[in-house]
């Protein structure tokens, strides 16, 4: 990640936004140099030096053609897409602190707590379910536009930046794609399986499939193949060629007609560094806010307020009890 940067107000933010990501080119060497910077972190584990390795070839193979000199232009003609993101909610919040050893719980006593979020929908459809109620889970929300992330960042009482992560289109994925399917099953393993299905992903980067008994009626190992089987109560015809590299990598989901946002979910890591690691490698820039009330003023101008996020009664009876006077 590169350095923070100060600002001081809008205008300047817009401006090195439109400076800085003028073109794919200049991008993409961004995003190399975030790569690099993570691989060379020297507390890397050998196995997590392995991961980045290997992400960080297929991201070079995947940049190694970008030089479109448009900002802010059609996925067409764009290879790179901006997403923004308050910094205190870039890792998820089932992976902070202690809360990796309590994901299963978390999951399994919401369901029975709140079993109307479980009715129906895919497993990422519950998983967004149960962030959008403040349930820890390992999704978090980025936004397409800077001054969202710069709002929330600066309504909050933790510091007042925001990251950028620039993605590739061909790597934003969508809520039924099978890459967020597998990653929304992991929850429901316990972390001793998760340490297991990492252990097996690590061991499977270089040949890209988990190993199978002959014939591939099933995984060789235990973890793969309760994974799959959970994979399969959505979608029963799931085949057997599961690619370990995306368990490992964090996945940006675009919600269908919504392209004002997206959400993480973090690949598998079983805790805060790792996860915080692989958001790294990603994450393209930071801005951290001189003076936030500043910037609140000049935000509720251009009309991001409390008032335009009100989600329902409650929010908003909350925003006029601060606001009205």
């Amino acid at each position: 990640m590169s350095d923070r940067k100060v600002i001081t107000d809008i205008a300047e933010l817009i401006g090195d936004i439109a400076k800085t990501y003028a073109n794919d080119a200049i991008c993409s060497d961004m995003l190399i140099s975030s790569y690099k910077a993570v691989c060379g972190d020297p507390e890397l584990s050998d196995n997590e030096k392995r991961y980045f390795d290997d992400a960080l070839g297929g991201t070079l193979a995947l940049l190694d053609q970008v030089r479109n000199p448009q900002i802010f232009d059609t996925e067409e003609k764009r290879a790179l897409k901006l997403f923004f993101c308050p910094s205190s909610r870039a890792v998820p919040e089932s992976l902070k602190g202690g809360n990796a050893e309590k994901e299963d719980a978390y999951y399994k006593r919401a369901a029975v707590l709140c079993p109307e979020l479980f009715k129906d929908g895919t497993h990422f459809e519950k998983l967004i379910k149960l962030y959008e109620n403040g349930f820890p889970t390992r999704i978090t929300k980025v936004y397409a536009d800077p001054f969202t992330a710069l709002y929330h960042a600066c309504e909050g009482e933790e510091d007042a930046e925001i990251y950028v992560f620039a993605v590739p289109y061909c790597e934003i994925s969508y809520p039924d794609s099978d890459r967020a399917l597998m990653l929304s099953c992991l929850p429901k393993l316990s972390l001793a399986k998760k340490r297991d299905l990492l252990e097996s992903s690590y061991a499977s980067l270089l040949i890209k499939r988990f190993q199978q008994l002959k014939g591939g009626s099933r995984y060789l190992d235990d973890a793969p193949e309760e994974l799959y089987k959970e994979i399969t109560t959505e979608k029963p015809f799931f085949r057997r060629d599961i690619d370990p590299a995306d368990l490992l990598k964090p996945l940006f989901v675009s919600p269908y007609g919504k392209q004002d946002k997206a959400y993480i979910i973090s690949g598998l890591c079983v805790n805060e560094k790792e996860a915080t690691g692989r958001l790294g490698a990603m994450n393209v820039g930071c801005y951290t806010v001189s003076d936030r009330q500043k910037l609140l003023s000049e935000l509720e101008l251009l009309g991001f307020d409390g008032a335009r996020f009100c989600k329902d009664g409650s929010d908003a009876a909350k925003y006029l009890k601060n606001n009205i006077r």
